[in-house]
């Protein structure tokens, strides 16, 4: 085996190892900073005790003179408009079974409450329709117009 000789030192290697002691800290000094730049951007800094948030500053702000009352549920129910002539997705579907003698798939619910008049704009008003319905029933239970006779069919309840 034959060891390799290490190649001598050039001049700029032999002046960058003999730093002078003040020019190494200054450099160590320099180093640390820019470590602590990094961590810092890296950590959130928690933010004092005394200072809300955004949100809450906004929330704390008076509102304008020109503000409208909350809506709560009976005021909604009170001042909201019968539509004319349109009917609703749920009033259709509780029409259609309610004349049915058997329980439907919700296909067939919607093609009733679309022949009853029913108009939705969105891209699955199956899926609309059948959310309704399920809705209904969690919340209203016994007093709901629906009832499930089964996976993905529905029944009049009255």
């Amino acid at each position: 085996m034959s060891r390799r000789k290490k190649p001598e030192a050039t001049e700029e290697q032999i002046a960058v190892e003999t730093l002078s002691a003040e020019d190494q800290a200054r450099a160590d000094e320099e180093e640390a900073s820019r470590i602590n730049a990094q961590i810092n951007k890296m950590v959130k800094t928690p933010r004092p005790k005394g200072k809300r948030s955004k949100k809450a500053q906004t929330a704390a702000k008076p509102k304008a003179a020109t503000a409208r009352p909350k809506r709560t549920k009976e005021r909604t129910k009170r001042e909201r408009a019968p539509r004319a002539g349109k009917i609703s997705g749920l009033d259709a579907a509780a029409q259609f079974l309610g004349s049915a003698r058997k329980p439907h798939n919700v296909k067939d619910v919607l093609a009733g409450a679309v022949a009853l008049g029913w108009e939705s704009a969105g891209a699955t008003p199956a899926a609309t329709l059948s959310a309704a319905m399920t809705r209904e029933i969690a919340k209203k239970g016994a007093e709901s117009r629906f009832a499930k006779a089964g996976p993905g069919l529905f029944t009049s309840n009255r």
